[in-house]
């Protein structure tokens, strides 16, 4: 009896291994390796009088240029999801606080160059990258009626130089993903506390 219950223990182990393994690397990755995680958990989270956070993504990048925001070294749509659950924090008993992502984009704009001799003793910058992410952030009632709503959208341009490397590349995309994402962060803070003040708790 006692060896069938070993196995049965050591079958249903190595079976939760398994799922996790396949769970995890179905997982989407939220960013590249060998750059810093890009999170507001160290922040104090905002108490709100809702019963729970819903978190939606409602852009679908189109993977094709001049749309790059999948070349990104971290994914803006994913860290503006995580934003809702490192700073929201839920601690009533009714309403939903609903955070939908409407766009996570960045745009290649390529550049005018120089010609003729000034172009071959000349570095241009031979592309700009606009970036914008679009929240909105909705308190709904029992009923699915909205009671309070606030927008936000962020956006930042850079410029790159001809000849720059993939590696100084993918720093200008996370030093700009980090921009776009402090700006979000204040903003969006901003006007949760103006706006939503009736549901803030302490």
């Amino acid at each position: 009896m006692e060896k069938r219950l070993l196995k049965c223990k050591s079958f249903k182990l190595a079976f939760l291994i398994l799922v996790t393994f396949f769970v995890s690397g179905c997982a989407p990755e939220l960013q590249k390796s060998g750059f810093p995680l890009v999170s507001f958990a160290h922040l104090k989270p905002i108490s709100l009088d809702v019963a729970r956070v819903e978190v939606e993504n409602n852009y679908v990048s189109p993977k094709t240029r001049p749309f790059i925001e999948h070349e990104f070294p971290v994914s803006l749509a994913a860290l503006a999801m995580n934003w809702a659950s490192d700073r929201l924090n839920p601690v009533g008993s009714s309403d939903v606080l609903q955070v939908m992502v409407w766009r996570a984009s960045v745009v290649e704009v390529p550049l005018p160059r120089s010609a003729g001799l000034e172009g071959m003793f000349r570095r241009d910058q031979s592309e700009r990258y606009d970036g914008v992410i679009e929240l909105r952030a909705e308190i709904r009632d029992k009923a699915g009626n909205s009671r309070v709503t606030v927008e936000t959208k962020v956006s930042r341009s850079q410029t790159v130089p001809e000849n720059i490397t993939l590696i100084e590349r993918d720093k200008i995309w996370f030093d700009m993903t980090e921009a776009m994402m402090s700006d979000l962060n204040a903003e969006l803070e901003k006007q949760i506390r103006i706006y939503m003040k009736k549901w803030i708790r302490k």
